[in-house]
């Protein structure tokens, strides 16, 4: 769970881990690379309020925090898992009001001694769903 106070942003950044990096190894040994991302907001904020996550290479596209919104994307290629660097995105600085939202990331595998059910992804959705946007 994350909060973000007026003032407070969260630069923009990639979710996936860089296969370049020299920490790569170290960070995908025992779950591997984080292939999607689902972003749920837990608070309203009006629409000046800031706290947008803004995706700076898909339009750029901004998504304003609303109670129980929430968007999935892709964070690699589904075959070759190769980062897609479309996903580039940021939160936005908070003008107003108090943002709380919760990030989960799917991996590529389960964590070690996790139930046998929870060892692959969802199926992903594409396109607008009600309140949750997959990208």
């Amino acid at each position: 769970m994350i909060r973000y106070e007026v003032g407070e942003e969260y630069q923009a950044h990639y979710d996936w881990f860089n296969p370049a990096s020299a920490d790569y190894a170290e960070r995908t040994q025992q779950r591997g690379q984080r292939v999607a991302t689902a972003f749920c907001y837990l608070t309203d904020l009006p629409t000046r309020a800031g706290g947008c996550t803004t995706f700076h290479r898909l339009g750029p596209l901004s998504v304003q925090p609303r109670l129980g919104r929430g968007v999935f994307w892709d964070n690699v290629d589904r075959v070759s898992l190769v980062p897609d660097e479309r996903t580039l995105h940021s939160g936005d600085v908070v003008k107003a009001g108090m943002k709380w939202a919760v990030n989960i990331f799917f991996r590529e595998r389960a964590a070690s001694g996790a139930h046998r059910d929870h060892q692959t992804a969802p199926a992903r959705a594409s396109g607008w769903m009600g309140e949750v946007a997959a990208l």
